[in-house]
């Protein structure tokens, strides 16, 4: 399958890239963009080139950088249009000259419905990403899906037009943490993101660090690298007395892996629901992460042990003091932290997700008939019986790949029939899945959904742990797990 991904960059990222790196101008388009991927702005959000492994053919375009787009024009032997109001215009011709069977749009807003209607040929599959603030006036309807971490944002997004929605997050590209893993620890308290008046929960938090760290009794000072999205005359002057300026890409890892603290507080917007992408960028250097008690933050770290959290103000502080105070107990839990993102949330395991969305979506499941159930059910409990035959000879055996394939289709018509409530129907298709004794993915998570409609909660947690340790890709799981947990 061919997959075009549509990124947008900060314009001051841009700017500072081109003005760091004026070698690009001269270089050809391909040159340019692989420079301006390889700096690392936004890369848990780039999955296309992860995307390969499992063959698809990709491509990746920066819709607002004008002198890459320029580069394109030039080398497509096409005139350069007013810029930037004509800028849709280069992405449609880049699209119809790549033929994508799947459009992905990381920018939904500025790229929504208007621009789709603009293709002379629209993809099998239009997706959307977002988990910010989305205009009233955004228009998804020619959408066939938008995905987010965010509950809120999958709500709107139904309401602007948007066919359906799914849950999905970015992750930790870990090229950066190979490239800054020796970074000297040189602040005490960091936080990288950006400014806006209308992250109230921020800028009060922020304000209060500030102020504690002035006292005479204070350990610590707090290094903010803030991209500043709106007026810079709003910023408290203790933030302002803090910041650094913004830090993107590469540089901001850096900056991440320079702190002995990174703290993590989400905009309001998120609703106190993980994740964010710091909770990744900031583990997967391997600083240790203190991050507001997000309601969900057990679904991917484990408190006190991969990272920890703070409740409030005083909490904060207080937590600051402890672990500046005790850097082994500190680097212990960063250490447990990269590890757990490094292993669950990596480019290459969102990509894995990724792949089996969109092969859900382009190869649908049938709901299951009544002789449908019944068919699946005795082809199952075949499996078992060769299963348990070959086993006999080799206790190694794996079963066949269009087998797992078969089972695996099974496990998602269960899991329909599990969530709509119809367990009677698939009761024995499951348990005889469940003695075929294989590591598929799926099997966890139905048993969870089953253990819920019983009202164990805490059987369902537990089996939704274990779905999630063995298959990390499995975002139903770690949305159910989200949602049972906060």
């Amino acid at each position: 399958m061919r997959i075009f991904q549509l990124m947008t960059f900060y314009e001051p990222c841009l700017k500072r890239f081109h003005r760091e790196n004026p070698q690009v101008l001269s270089a050809t388009y391909d040159e340019h963009i692989r420079a301006l991927l390889s700096d690392g702005f936004s890369c848990g959000h780039i999955i296309g080139p992860a995307l390969k492994q499992y063959g698809y053919d990709t491509e990746v375009v920066i819709a607002n950088c004008r002198e890459l787009q320029e580069h394109w024009c030039k080398e497509a032997g096409i005139p350069f249009p007013n810029w930037p109001e004509e800028a849709p215009s280069i992405v449609a011709r880049q699209m119809e000259t790549f033929e994508p069977d799947i459009f992905y749009c990381c920018d939904p807003v500025n790229y929504d419905s208007s621009f789709v209607r603009r293709l002379h040929s629209r993809p099998s599959l239009v997706i959307g990403w977002r988990a910010a603030y989305i205009p009233l006036q955004t228009d998804w309807s020619l959408f066939d899906l938008i995905l987010s971490s965010s509950p809120l944002c999958r709500k709107i997004a139904l309401e602007r037009g948007a066919r359906e929605t799914e849950y999905f997050y970015p992750g930790f590209d870990k090229r950066f943490y190979n490239c800054e893993v020796n970074s000297e620890k040189q602040y005490d308290v960091v936080f990288c993101g950006t400014f806006s008046e209308h992250f109230v929960q921020r800028t009060s938090l922020f304000t209060s660090l500030a102020k504690a760290s002035l006292r005479d009794d204070a350990s610590f000072i707090p290094a903010f690298f803030m991209h500043i999205s709106s007026n810079a005359d709003n910023m408290p002057a203790g933030i302002s007395m803090y910041n650094h300026g913004d830090r993107f890409g590469r540089a901001m890892y850096q900056m991440l892996a320079s702190g002995r603290i990174a703290l993590n507080a989400a905009i309001d917007f998120a609703e106190n629901i993980a994740p964010n992408m710091r909770l990744f960028e900031s583990s997967g250097v391997g600083t240790f992460l203190l991050t507001e008690r997000q309601r969900n933050i057990q679904a991917f770290f484990h408190p006190g042990k991969e990272l920890e959290t703070f409740a409030d103000e005083k909490e904060l502080l207080e937590k600051i003091d402890y672990y500046l105070a005790h850097p082994e107990k500190r680097q212990a839990i960063a250490e447990k932290g990269r590890e757990r993102c490094h292993r669950d949330y990596s480019l290459e395991i969102r990509a894995r997700a990724f792949d089996r969305l969109v092969r859900r979506r382009m190869n649908p499941v049938p709901p299951l008939s009544l002789g449908g159930i019944e068919a699946m059910t005795r082809a199952v409990k075949q499996f078992v019986r060769m299963a348990q035959k070959m086993r006999e000879v080799d206790v190694t055996w794996t079963p066949p790949a269009d087998v797992v394939a078969f089972v695996d289709a099974a496990l998602q018509g269960v899991a329909s029939s599990l969530a709509t409530g119809k367990k009677e129907m698939v009761t024995e298709l499951f348990a005889a899945i469940q003695s075929l004794d294989l590591s598929i993915i799926g099997v966890n998570y139905c048993a969870a959904l089953d253990l819920l409609a019983q009202n164990d909660q805490a059987g369902a947690a537990a089996a939704l742990f274990a779905e999630l340790a063995a298959f990390p890709e499995n975002d139903k799981a770690r949305e159910r797990l989200s949602l049972l947990l906060a």
